[in-house]
């Protein structure tokens, strides 16, 4: 990490650093973690400890173009010299994320359309460079590239990437704020959740960070983003402003492919009025749900636990009706269940969402997803009906 002439450097240079890994951390899949100050300034690790990608991360108060030439990059050049002395344990990537903005001359690191070429390009511009020792501090750094085989060179390069321009710490406050909306913060929320969560971050990282620097797993993140869906914004929102037109438009379609929920109600012989009513439940769920979700109105396990309840509800309910049919039910036995568990679930259940009865047109037309979807059905023999040609 840079370490700026300026008093607030250091400071700028270690909270920066910090904010940019919380990101990184956000960024990753269950079973991975990151580290700081461990093998490189900020890694992204799997469970057995194999490091997929290595960081530098540089930070400037006073930023000037980046080049072949400059410090920072022949710093972290002798960092990644000892990724390469060690085969076993070289990382998949190698990134060097800067504030500073990025010279042409860099481009061809990131440039990893011909491999083979622009590496042996790159290489030779830096073995001229550490061969004429322009810059008595960095000999070491010099010594360290000059020492490697020619192929462990390539193998750094073509692993190579550099950012330049990222945003300074005000500015990874934006960068921060996309991350948690991909976990379904609403944009209301970001502010508090990111000084929560930079709390939470950089204490835990104090309490960890030794000589051997610290790990921060992505489960560990997401406990704290999952409290903050369990505990904020427990209330179903409003349904969007959707036209008669939007609507009408979803439902239309459904009787254009003649979907699956629709059918379902023409094993019980439904009428016209009760397919229309149908559709158009169908399509203000849909448009609801969808809307919700790409907005982060709602979070994601809000909208899991609804459906699974919904689904539970109606496990119980098929199961007890097809326990009342005789051994050889008729077909208007059969149609009879099956309105009896339709208006139950669809009608008469007063199902939650979070901690908030859901609107009956969110249950209704939910229910009528899951039906599109055969994870639920009317007709006690819905699956094997489903399967005959309408």
């Amino acid at each position: 990490m840079t370490q700026s002439h300026s008093a607030p450097g250091p400071l700028a240079g270690y909270l920066w650093q910090l904010r940019r890994a919380l990101i990184e951390l956000l960024g990753l899949n269950p079973g991975k973690s990151i580290t700081i100050e461990k093998q490189d300034d900020i890694c992204v690790v799997r469970l057995c400890g194999e490091v997929v990608v290595a960081m530098q991360a540089k930070h400037s108060m006073n930023s000037a173009t980046l080049t072949l030439h400059s410090p920072e990059v022949w710093k972290t050049l002798r960092v990644w010299a000892a990724f390469a002395d060690k085969p076993k344990s070289f990382p998949e990537s190698l990134v060097l994320v800067t504030t500073d903005p990025l010279h042409p001359d860099l481009d061809a690191i990131n440039d990893k359309g011909t491999l083979g070429a622009t590496a042996d390009q790159v290489r030779t511009s830096l073995d001229a460079i550490a061969k004429a020792a322009g810059n008595q501090d960095l000999r070491e750094a010099y010594t360290s590239w000059s020492s490697l085989k020619g192929h462990q060179k390539v193998d750094i390069l073509v692993r190579a990437r550099i950012v330049g321009g990222s945003g300074k710490l005000p500015d990874l406050t934006g960068e921060l704020h996309q991350a948690l909306q991909r976990h379904y913060i609403w944009p209301e929320d970001l502010s508090h959740v990111s000084v929560e969560l930079d709390g939470w971050f950089f204490q835990t990282v104090s309490k960890r960070l030794g000589k051997t620097g610290c790990t921060i797993s992505f489960d560990e993140v997401w406990t704290r983003i999952n409290d903050h869906h369990r505990s904020y914004r427990p209330l179903v929102p409003r349904e969007p402003q959707s036209t008669p037109e939007e609507i009408e438009k979803v439902a239309s379609d459904q009787f254009a492919t003649d979907a699956t929920f629709l059918r379902q109600l023409k094993l019980l012989d439904a009428n016209d009025r009760a397919l229309r009513f149908a559709a158009q439940a169908y399509a203000r769920a849909r448009i609801a749900r969808d809307h919700w979700l790409n907005s982060a109105a709602v979070g994601l396990d809000h909208v899991t636990e609804f459906t699974t309840a919904l689904e539970d509800h109606w496990n119980g309910t098929h199961a007890a009706a097809s326990r009342g049919l005789d051994d050889t039910p008729s077909a208007d036995q059969l149609r009879a269940a099956g309105w009896k568990v339709h208006d139950d679930c669809c009608i008469h259940h007063r199902a939650a969402f979070a901690t908030e009865a859901a609107p009956p047109y969110l249950t209704t037309g939910s229910y009528h997803q899951l039906a599109d979807l055969q994870r639920v059905g009317w007709h006690p023999e819905y699956e094997n009906a489903l399967k005959e040609k309408p």
